[in-house]
């Protein structure tokens, strides 16, 4: 048993340092990305983690793909011990049966941080890849039933050992995509910020000590469950049920129970799995995460501690709980709707607390082809912006699900793809969003924008 005692000074600035290591994790990746849906619409995001998977801290970037890291990390343990890791090695995953949780496009690669022989941490970063292969441009088909047809499968693998690249996962991943020199800079992109994380917490360990770092990780859980656990001890128990009918008529059920120390959310009643509209288990769980935050505590840290009184039952071989071979190209939209039934199922119960409800979609939009002028191929990915429902605080205002919400350049369309567009802006704000700005509420109209093939 340690016999160091420690401050909670040093405590603070070890975890908002972690924060800060994260942050400059994202301004790496993003900097050295190839493609605008990175380095642009800004689709990735950075954590760090424990030595056992927890998130532990995470840098700027979309909340629903930070929920990502801890769950690949935790796969990639899974399947490879600790006593087989040596450092320098790095791990990569993007399929979500074996811990890519999203879909194929989004790649995480991790690393460990070593120190004093053993592993005290793990970085990690997830961002979107415009192509993996599979049968249609973009790699995302509407009409997928299996996985197998939506891109090239990375299930966790050791992609670096011991500093030394593993040429052939290197190779296989640069012939099974029409864009290999995106590709190729993205994967450095995302290899180039977990190392840069190490190099961080190494430095912060020289300073501090590695048993020190640990206990300041370790007290930053908890503090984050202290915190989770205060905001459920405020809120009303109960059982509360919703269900609503979705666009292609399926529909959505959930039944959210709290009691006095645990936020349980059900979905265990909903439709099977079909077509590419689908979601991983973890994927929802992430919905959950941001949902649970959202509505007991936006200030706390949103580490692996506080999330521990959540809990989600779901149905293997549901839209919300997807078994292999089911496709998952569209699991956006899916854990869209299933953050939105969340909050709506409690907005019933407790009005007043959160925003009116958001446009609840992507709204990817894939284009890909032939470059007229250089022969290349060329893939454009990029998420429409939409309406968000108005609130009545600042505490509401926040985007709560983080999606991407910036459009790629004009002139970058048309140089890299073959797109014009003449007008881009925010949509008027009709009559009735006025009267509702004026008595105290704030929302987001949408945008127009217009745009052609050459």
């Amino acid at each position: 048993m340690s016999t160091i005692s420690h401050d909670p000074v040093t405590f603070d600035i070890i975890q908002n340092g972690l924060e800060a290591v994260a942050d400059e994790m994202f301004a790496a990746q993003r900097k050295t990305s190839m493609s605008a849906i990175i380095y642009e619409v800004l689709d990735l995001g950075t954590g760090i983690c424990d030595a056992w998977g927890e998130i532990a801290a995470s840098g700027a970037g979309i909340p629903a793909f930070v929920g990502v890291l801890d769950k690949a990390v935790k796969r990639m343990i899974e399947k490879h011990p600790v006593e087989t890791i040596k450092p320098g090695d790095l791990f990569a995953s993007n399929d979500p049966y074996w811990g890519g949780v999203t879909h194929l496009n989004d790649m995480i690669p991790a690393m460990p941080v070593f120190a004093d022989g053993k592993i005290v941490a793990r970085t990690a970063n997830i961002a979107h890849w415009n192509d993996v292969g599979g049968n249609v441009p973009g790699s995302m088909s509407s009409e997928a039933t299996e996985i197998y047809r939506e891109g090239i499968r990375i299930p966790a693998v050791k992609l670096i050992d011991a500093g030394v690249p593993n040429r052939a996962v290197f190779d296989i991943l640069y012939v099974n995509t029409r864009l290999p020199d995106f590709l190729r800079g993205d994967l450095w992109a995302g290899i180039a910020g977990v190392r840069i994380g190490e190099k961080r917490i190494l430095e912060m360990i020289e300073k501090y000590g590695s048993e020190t770092f640990t206990a300041a990780i370790a007290d930053f859980m908890d503090l984050g469950e202290r915190r989770a656990c205060a905001a459920l001890a405020t809120i009303k128990k109960g059982v509360y049920p919703f269900e609503e009918e979705q666009d292609n008529g399926d529909i959505h059920k959930i039944v959210v129970e709290i009691t006095d120390d645990a936020f349980i959310i059900d979905l265990r009643d909903n439709p099977d799995q079909k077509g590419s509209s689908n979601s991983s288990r973890e994927g929802i769980e992430i919905s959950a995460q941001l949902a649970f935050k959202a509505f007991t505590d936006t200030q706390a840290p949103g580490n692996g501690g506080f999330f521990r009184p959540l809990q989600l039952l779901t149905r293997p071989g549901s839209v919300f709980h997807v078994v292999e071979p089911g496709a998952l190209g569209y699991y956006s939209e899916v854990e869209i709707r299933v953050f939105d039934l969340i909050l709506r199922c409690l907005a019933h119960h407790f009005p007043g607390v959160l925003p009116a409800g958001n446009f609840a979609s992507i709204c990817g939009t894939v284009i890909g082809g032939k470059h007229p002028d250089t022969g290349r191929h060329y893939t454009i990915v990029e998420p429409q912006l939409g309406g968000w429902g108005p609130a009545g605080s600042r505490r509401q205002q926040r985007d709560l699900l983080g999606l991407p919400r910036r459009h790629v350049q004009l002139s970058r369309r048309g140089r890299r793809g073959t797109l014009w567009s003449d007008r881009g802006r925010a949509r008027p704000q009709h009559r009735q969003g006025r009267r509702r700005r004026l008595a105290g509420w704030q929302g987001y109209f949408g945008a127009l924008s217009r745009a052609g093939r050459r």
